[in-house]
């Protein structure tokens, strides 16, 4: 599975699930967050109001840290979708990994625009794959998850521009402790995944299943983001490095490297320009991006571990303050630099 994935490659973490009256969406998504309280399990002590104009800079009360440059937006406006791409291509992205919560939810709706995007505006170098999420959110049970994976494979399995490993869609998953080592395995059967280490990790009945179903089942490649069941994942990769410290954000990623690098398998590790979830939390929490310090920090230390792709978390989660799509606090300085890291990754 690591000889078919597409060698030296970054992707950015992208959320697709903001809304605007005048979009697509027809109403405020997200940006009117609500600030939760999260010492009293996370009740509702105040709500944003994108309608409200606060300050002198002429900026909309939105849940966010930072402020778009193209101002508060709707994830299936194409122009929009245009210009993230364009964006992304500058700084040496080769593409998206979607935040989706399931089919008909608008993030599923969010991505099958940008994939129409693409082929309208005839992009063929820049790819999508999905991040399953909710599963730990709304505690799906695996029937669930089992059902909207095949649905990412059926629905996407033929999109040119979603990243596939010959004809299997490459698809991650977010939060995998959720479920322990045997209910991902429930999944795996079920599915009928391709894992690089299944003949490896069942019995001899078991591989013959393998062979027979090899071909007959549905195939998909997914990336976990958890050790916890490397036999079942075709390889890892992680969402965020929520850790401050260099020394111990080094220590964290050295484990997860040692962990793949010692059964061959395809590894990712992210990078971060800070976090900042007080527009959305109280008390919250920060990581300061020291004027692009942290973000050179975790890009130094990912580096030193030699992984197959990078990531970075994240292009636009606005309400966690980790963007590095172009705000008005910092315009354009994390591309820059980010096409600065992209080159010494891929000499």
């Amino acid at each position: 599975m690591k000889r078919n994935l597409p060698g030296k490659q970054v992707w950015a973490h992208y959320h697709c699930w903001y809304g605007t009256p005048t979009g697509v969406n027809k109403g405020w998504r997200v940006w009117n967050h609500p600030l939760w309280d999260v010492t009293r399990e996370s009740q509702t002590i105040a709500q944003h109001n994108p309608e409200k104009i606060i300050g002198t800079e002429n900026r909309r009360d939105i849940g966010a840290a930072n402020y778009p440059l193209l101002e508060p937006y709707d994830s299936q406006d194409k122009e929009v979708l245009k210009q993230h791409v364009l964006w992304a291509k500058e700084g040496g992205i080769d593409g998206f990994i979607f935040d989706w919560w399931g089919p008909e939810d608008v993030t599923d709706k969010s991505m099958q625009a940008m994939l129409e995007m693409l082929k309208e505006e005839n992009i063929d170098d820049f790819h999508l794959m999905a991040l399953l999420d909710g599963p730990w959110a709304r505690k799906d049970p695996v029937e669930k998850t089992i059902k909207h994976l095949q649905y990412l494979h059926d629905t996407y399995k033929e999109e040119a521009q979603y990243l596939h490993v010959g004809e299997m869609p490459v698809i991650c998953a977010y939060a995998c402790m959720f479920y322990n080592v045997e209910q991902w395995r429930e999944i795996k059967e079920s599915f009928h995944f391709l894992g690089v280490s299944f003949a490896q990790t069942f019995l001899f009945k078991r591989k013959v299943w393998r062979e027979k179903t090899e071909t007959e089942g549905r195939k998909i490649c997914l990336l976990g983001d958890s050790t916890h069941a490397l036999d079942v994942f075709d390889g890892l990769q992680t969402y965020s490095p929520g850790i401050r410290g260099e020394t111990d954000l080094r220590r964290a990623y050295s484990s997860f490297a040692k962990a793949a690098k010692e059964r061959d398998m395809f590894f990712a590790l992210a990078t971060l320009p800070g976090y900042d979830d007080r527009s959305v939390r109280f008390p919250g929490s920060v990581i300061p991006r020291r004027n692009g310090e942290h973000y050179d920090m975790t890009w130094r230390v990912v580096l030193e571990q030699e992984p197959d792709w990078v990531l970075i978390c994240s292009w636009n989660e606005w309400a966690e303050g980790s963007n590095i799509e172009p705000d008005r606090e910092h315009g354009n300085f994390y591309l820059e630099k980010t096409v600065r890291f992209v080159q010494q990754f891929t000499k």
